[in-house]
């Protein structure tokens, strides 16, 4: 595991990133999640365009989405994980952040 540091007015912030090859664990789930994901747009556009009926459908579209959605959501977080840890010695604590995609989660801890 790599890490990489910074420092900007007292602060020093550790970032934790894995290594290109740890990250091909998430095209299985990635390529499942679209391959679900096809799947739902083909029966939406068979249903709008094309022969289909939406009341004998509809159940395999939803369970074809929620597919997609279970497989395909982990390997995004495996894609874009990332791991941080601030140290801000002026107000005497510790940030640790983990961050994927759009979403951030981060704790507060006091340095002693």
């Amino acid at each position: 595991m790599a890490a990489a540091f910074t420092q900007n007015n007292g602060r020093i912030r550790v970032e934790f990133s894995m290594p290109w090859y740890m990250r091909l664990v998430s095209l299985p789930f990635l390529a499942g999640g679209l391959l679900f994901l096809a799947v739902c747009w083909q029966i939406l556009r068979q249903d709008l365009f094309g022969r289909g009926y939406w009341s004998e459908d509809w159940v395999g579209f939803v369970m074809c989405l929620v597919f997609a959605l279970v497989i395909g959501v982990p390997g995004l977080v495996l894609a874009t994980l990332r791991y941080f840890v601030e140290l801000d010695r002026i107000l005497q604590q510790v940030i640790v952040i983990r961050k994927f995609g759009p979403v951030k989660f981060s704790s507060l801890r006091k340095l002693t």
